[in-house]
């Protein structure tokens, strides 16, 4: 904990309390913009986030998890909803979102392969070492944004745009709110509430595995060289998220 950065804990907590309010509006959001800006916005506040790192202050740093958290319910519906609408069948929407994750984990071969050999005799993590893991992930991540902008798809919200344009305001009020109420009845389904126990875990297991764990394997005085060792765990979470994805893809039938 460090008063002149920010806790990370309390920089996380930011994230997951927006990011699960923000959950009940993103539906409506979505089918009002469409999937392309509801995924290039998310994308952008993924990017401010990573950028508070580069001049990090409490303020900075807070207010950037909290638009975080914003953008990724926007960012992760539409990912969700733009997959479900590529895939024709169930068996294709195990294997795209298999394919989907399995990239998506390969993010932390990447970066914790770097860190192992950058970090490797490291005391601690400098503002030099800082600077430039997150200059390298803004770039990456600038060029991500990007990227998504080349969408072309009838799933992508031109066609909801168009038709948006016709209606009036009360009409695309009508059609948020709706779908909001849409979202707060799905709580109370019976398939929900048998999936709130493995959700909830998931929360405890998520919060352990990317910040709880790397934080006290980096800060362990056991360990010869614990600053490269936080990348070797990331490497080992990574393959086995690749691992599990690939699960999907192969063993779609067996999952089922």
């Amino acid at each position: 904990i460090d008063q002149k950065f920010g806790d990370g804990y309390i920089s996380l907590s930011i994230v997951y309390i927006v990011y699960c309010i923000s959950n009940f509006a993103a539906p409506g959001v979505l089918s009002v913009v469409g999937h392309k800006i509801a995924m290039f916005f998310g994308a952008v506040t993924h990017l401010l986030y990573v950028l508070s790192f580069l001049s990090p202050t409490p303020g900075f740093i807070y207010t950037a998890s909290a638009l975080n958290g914003l953008g990724a319910a926007f960012l992760w519906t539409a990912q969700g909803d733009f997959l479900h609408h590529q895939s024709g069948t169930e068996k294709l929407m195990a294997r795209n979102t298999g394919i989907f994750w399995s990239i998506m984990q390969c993010s932390f071969l990447c970066g914790n392969i770097y860190i192992i050999f950058e970090w490797k005799a490291k005391e601690y993590v400098d503002t030099a070492m800082r600077t430039q893991i997150f200059t390298i992930f803004a770039i990456l991540g600038a060029a991500g944004c990007g990227m998504l902008l080349t969408l072309k798809s009838q799933f992508c919200g031109l066609e909801k745009r168009f038709q948006a344009n016709k209606q009036d305001e009360s009409s695309k009020m009508i059609d948020f709110v709706n779908s909001m109420k849409s979202s707060f009845k799905l709580l109370f389904t019976k398939k929900m509430i048998l999936f709130a126990p493995l959700i909830i875990f998931n929360g405890f297991f998520l919060s352990f595995y990317t910040s709880v764990y790397p934080t006290i394997v980096g800060n362990s005085k056991n360990l010869e060289d614990a600053s490269a060792a936080v990348g070797f765990c990331g490497l080992l979470t990574g393959a086995g998220g690749i691992v599990g994805g690939a699960i999907f893809v192969f063993g779609s039938k067996l999952m089922n």
